[in-house]
């Protein structure tokens, strides 16, 4: 049989649980549980950074903010800071520190809620380090208030997977039995177990077992019919490779065609089917894997090998022999293409590619869909992102300084041109000539309050040099008055003029010296805002002078930095881009040699079966004068 073991290594092999895919090493539930009510400004803005920079993932800063938030914290609470703090450093990837923080304290006898404990745990499984997650789990089932029936059913699945990780079934199932049965959680409980089963070849009575029991019980979404494909997948493979064939036919064909599962359940479920002896119903499956599937899919290609071999077996040795030829051929054009992208520069095109949000898919994209799946790959290209994008921060900041030296100059120029010392001696003159107004002013509303005739309009002292001028009339007819000239009437009128025009203007004089004591106020106002404008503009003209001092050497400072931190990023840079072109072209090596296998076991059947045929040929022609009566003499 052709079959090889490569899909079974693929879907078996790194670490022997499943994940749940969580980049936080805490939620924001947790953070709220432990979260003080502050009182001061000084607690509010700690919180509130710390809160920003959490939900933000920026967990360098967030940590940085975490120890004079200790402070604020009360002596019970020091433990919700410290589980914290473990989460941050697993967060970060400093695994290590996490691990030595987290011994230390669990010496201390750490008093803390359930639930942080449940996100402590969360993140040690993330990590990787299970014998810490069991032990944070333990402490978080232990602990009260109780956890939600959610986080305890993950809570649950982190036990039993870490307990799996350590190769203690009989603890893992002890531990399934507690949790809910129909939940997802407990289905990927019972995959990993079926897993262990699998890597510790377990009779296939109890994979059996196993597959009956938990395939019912796994949710009805698409989730749960992703896990029940692979569990189906996983449980055919195995028992394929048992001999067990009617077994794997059946799980195998219970796989959904729209499943990410569907393109090996099809290869596997035709060589259970050749295995049976069964030829024209094992070329039904890879028929449709072949129309279903890209022709680069691992599944599709040993498929279009498994075709003429089935036929082989049939005794269809023409046909078999035509169809080896078209495999041989259409591996060759494979190879050919697989060539053409081994190119350093199609690679590093490529590359460049990935540094968009959204990069167009490529034909490249399907020869490396499997080291794509891979997620150290995938850590290593997002580093690598990751240091495109620190490069392209550094030259936005280079700019920045390059704008501030540029705007800086400007300043200085436009400050020359627009020669503010002179300006502003003309102005404090100009002060001082409206002061001395104002004090010729005050003085003359000094002599206004002294005369009887106060606060008079131009019409009403018009009127009053005329009264004036009338009494000096009136004094010239008294000298040369007569006997038949009476002047009492017109002494009379003129005093009753004088009294009438007093009248007004005493009834008219307080609200015009409020308004001009009004006006006279609001012009001292004006003249001390002048006066404190002129005191800022005399500061602000020292402080021009200096303005600038030092920032030329830092500005260049710092453009000696970013250089630095540029040229070692771009060293960094070009060091990952060529690890990433390396594993591009070992990963497509590694394909060019799976196919030359093919290839070369193609090779081997069509000479084998122009050997046979050949050897035919001659024994027919060896025998034939033998047995024919026309050849005798």
């Amino acid at each position: 049989m052709m079959r090889s073991l490569w899909l079974l290594v693929i879907l078996l092999s790194g670490a022997a649980v499943a994940q749940a895919d969580d980049a936080w090493p805490l939620l924001p539930e947790a953070a709220r549980q432990w979260q003080t009510q502050p009182q001061t400004p000084q607690q509010r803005l700690l919180w509130g950074s710390f809160t920003y920079h959490y939900l933000n993932q920026d967990y360098a800063a967030a940590l940085n903010v975490l120890p004079p938030l200790r402070a604020q914290l009360s002596a019970e609470q020091q433990g919700h800071a410290d589980l914290l703090e473990t989460s941050l450093l697993l967060g970060m990837g400093l695994n290590e520190a996490a691990e030595r923080l987290y011994m230390s304290w669990q010496q201390q006898g750490l008093s803390a809620p359930a639930q942080s404990w449940f996100y402590l745990a969360r993140s040690w499984f993330a990590a990787g380090f299970y014998p810490q997650a069991s032990e944070a789990v333990t402490q978080a089932l232990m602990s009260r208030p109780a956890l939600a029936e959610p986080y305890r059913q993950e809570a649950l699945f982190m036990e039993v997977s870490s307990q799996l990780e350590a190769g203690l079934q009989t603890s893992a199932q002890r531990t399934l039995a507690l949790m809910q049965g129909n939940d997802l959680w407990a289905g990927l409980a019972r995959h990993n177990l079926l897993l262990s089963y699998i890597l510790n070849e377990a009779p296939l009575a109890e994979v059996r077992q196993l597959l009956t029991s938990s395939l019912p019980l796994l949710p009805a979404s698409a989730e749960g019919q992703a896990l029940k494909d692979k569990m189906l997948l996983l449980g055919g493979i195995h028992a394929l490779e048992s001999g067990r064939y009617p077994a794997a036919e059946t799980w195998l064909r219970a796989v959904s065609l729209k499943s990410a599962y569907s393109a090996p359940a099809l290869l596997q479920f035709g060589w259970a089917r050749l295995e049976q002896q069964q030829y024209q119903q094992a070329l039904q499956p890879w028929r449709i894997l072949q129309q279903r599937f890209q022709p680069w899919h691992p599944a599709v290609i040993e498929s279009v090998l498994g075709v003429p071999y089935t036929l082989e077996q049939m005794q269809a040795n023409t046909q078999a022999l035509k169809g080896y030829e078209w495999v041989d051929q259409h591996l060759q054009g494979m190879l050919d293409e697989l060539q053409h992208w081994q190119q350093p520069a199609r690679l590093q095109q490529w590359l460049q590619g990935q540094l968009t949000a959204a990069p167009e898919l490529t034909p490249l994209d399907h020869h490396l869909s499997g080291l794509l799946a891979t997620p150290g790959f995938r850590h290593q290209l997002q580093q690598w992102r990751e240091v495109q994008t620190l490069q392209q921060d550094i030259r936005q900041h280079q700019q920045r300084l390059r704008w501030w030296q540029d705007a800086l100059q400007y300043r200085r120029a436009a400050f020359v041109r627009a020669n503010g010392a002179k300006r502003l001696q003309q102005a404090e003159q100009q002060l001082q000539q409206a002061e001395q107004q104002m004090e010729r002013l005050q003085q003359r509303l000094d002599a206004e309050e002294q005369q009887l005739f106060a606060y008079a309009s131009g019409h009403e002292a018009a009127q009053v040099q005329t009264l004036e001028r009338v009494v000096a009339h009136i004094r010239g007819l008294q000298r040369i008055n007569t006997l038949t000239r009476d002047l009492r009437p017109y002494q009379q009128r003129w005093r009753r003029s004088r009294g009438v025009l007093l009248w007004n203007l005493y009834e008219q004089q307080p609200q015009r010296r409020y308004q001009v004591r009004q006006h006279w106020w609001q012009l001292q106002q004006q003249a001390t805002r002048l006066q404190e404008q002129l005191q800022n503009s005399r500061l602000a003209l020292q402080w021009s002078k200096n303005r600038g001092q030092g920032l030329d050497p830092r500005i260049a400072t710092l453009q000696q930095h970013y250089a630095g931190a540029q040229q070692r990023l771009q060293q960094l840079q070009q060091q990952q881009q060529a690890r990433l072109t390396t594993q591009l072209q070992g990963h497509l090596q590694q394909l060019e040699a799976q196919l030359q296998d093919y290839q070369a076991q193609a090779r081997l059947a069509i000479a084998r079966l122009y050997d046979n045929a050949l050897q035919k040929h001659i024994t027919a022609t060896a025998e034939r004068p033998l047995t024919s009566p026309e050849a005798q003499p």
